[in-house]
């Protein structure tokens, strides 16, 4: 199945780039040049049916064409505007504990297609913005266990809040306060006791700045 979702969007560039190249076939290593993808990741994306979205995105913009037509082939009146109605925002695949630590985790990106009316409805600046799962209970009741938040990469250098963070023992979301270089790291769950952390030794990845919880 992903394998025909991944050829028929291929195909669909093939279609677009055939108006710009002409008197000759469109060939996968077109595709690659006109996404400015390397031609040798193209094909192990290809091998892999891994869709290129953020570069098709780009792609799609330059060429002022409809993000619904192109992924959803709806008709809108004119292909020209409604591709500014959508954003990208990076969203990381790792698991970020909210709870015991685990081993260290290799951060993943990928990208999410949202409308902007959802974004200007959440309040985020997109091109700041990741989104990430949280697992465990040491936050509860105020990040869930399995709740995807937002993080704000561009936050204040006064730390008061909760944060999205790397140490040695892995990835995780807590409450951190900044005293003399020394981070103290607050679990909401009372159940959990606070924690300690040299400032060389944690590394903050963003400030959440919203949740979005299942029903």
């Amino acid at each position: 199945m992903r394998k025909l979702i991944f050829n028929k969007i291929i195909d669909k560039l093939k279609d677009i780039l055939s108006k710009e190249i002409i008197n000759r076939n469109v060939l996968d290593q077109d595709v690659a040049d006109a996404l400015n993808v390397d031609r040798v990741s193209f094909r192990k994306q290809k091998s892999r049916n891994t869709v290129p979205y953020y570069e098709i995105m780009q792609f799609l913009a330059k060429r002022k064409i409809s993000i619904n037509w192109f992924f959803f082939g709806q008709l809108p009146e004119s292909l020209v505007d409604t591709t500014s109605n959508y954003v990208l925002l990076k969203y990381n695949n790792s698991k970020f504990k909210a709870g015991t630590a685990e081993d260290n985790i290799e951060l993943k990106y990928s990208y999410i297609i949202l409308d902007n009316l959802f974004v200007n409805y959440l309040n985020i600046d997109h091109k700041t913005t990741e989104l990430i799962i949280v697992t465990g209970d040491s936050m509860e009741p105020t990040i869930k266990d399995d709740t995807m938040v937002s993080i704000d990469k561009n936050f204040d250098d006064e730390i008061n809040g909760i944060y999205a963070f790397e140490t040695s023992q892995g990835l995780f979301v807590k409450r951190l306060e900044l005293h003399d270089g020394i981070y103290k790291v607050i679990s909401d769950n009372e159940k959990y006791e606070a924690q300690y952390s040299l400032g060389g030794d944690l590394t903050i990845i963003g400030k959440v700045s919203g949740q979005l919880g299942r029903v």
